[in-house]
């Protein structure tokens, strides 16, 4: 019987690997957008989650519109990940509900540098992935109705980046939120 449950643990190991290498590898069966235009990403998947794509723009622009990795520690060990600078230490759940929007494949994976691989992998899995972080933090503040108030601005970037989050880039921030939100 313990032969049997450890054989059974092997394969299911075994599938569980070859889904992170096929996510990591080859992420999306769906056709890719080819123009590498991040703003045709923030509307497709803004559309699909039902957030105001200004929303996503104005969040992704200020993060630097490319599906990198950020906020590196002492030890050059990346935290944040893709256009919204996602930290899959507290947004785990919504890597993987990306990653079965976008490829139609569920994972349980919670590996903080394994999801920030697939984030990396696939632009569809990125911005996916921002836009239910925006989506979340947006919720978070009690989704006001208004975009062009500064306390409301404030409140979303202070819980969205981090409440340390300097006035020169709070500031810096603000004018690329008003390209979105005049």
């Amino acid at each position: 019987m313990l032969i049997l449950i450890t054989v059974a643990q092997t394969i299911e190991d075994s599938r569980a690997a070859d889904a992170t290498a096929r996510l990591i590898n080859h992420p999306s069966p769906e056709p890719v957008v080819v123009t590498g235009n991040w703003q045709t990403l923030a509307e497709k998947w803004a559309r699909f989650y039902s957030v105001d794509a200004r929303l996503v723009k104005a969040i992704v622009d200020a993060e630097g519109a490319q599906n990198i990795s950020g906020d590196y520690d002492t030890n050059q060990v990346p935290h944040a990940f893709g256009y919204g600078q996602v930290w899959p230490k507290w947004h785990s759940a919504n890597i993987q509900k990306a990653v079965l929007d976008v490829t139609g494949t569920s994972t349980n994976i919670t590996d903080e540098q394994t999801l920030g691989k697939i984030i990396l992998a696939s632009n569809d899995i990125s911005m996916a992935t921002a836009v239910l972080a925006i989506r979340d933090t947006w919720v978070g503040i009690g989704s006001p109705t208004s975009f062009t108030n500064y306390s409301i601005y404030e409140s979303f970037t202070k819980k969205y980046v981090g409440p340390a989050i300097s006035q020169q880039d709070l500031q810096r921030r603000w004018q690329i939120w008003q390209k979105y939100f005049p």
